[in-house]
């Protein structure tokens, strides 16, 4: 079984802001996934985080 996160799950669980993991996401530095798509086959709906990727982006905060 495969643990994710949507925004508002990474928020609760880093207490980052949503704004802040949104960009991230935008930027490239936090890997994520829309979770459908819309009537073009285009990506849309909620962004999806693997639990693994939401855990090494905040160690690497840490550790930067």
């Amino acid at each position: 079984m495969t643990i994710s996160y949507a925004i508002k799950g990474a928020v609760d669980a880093t207490g980052l802001s949503a704004t802040y993991l949104t960009r991230a996401i935008n930027d490239g530095r936090l890997p994520a996934t829309k979770s459908g798509k819309d009537s073009d086959g285009n990506p849309s709906g909620k962004w999806i985080i693997l639990a693994s990727d939401l855990e090494a982006f905040v160690k690497g905060l840490v550790e930067a």
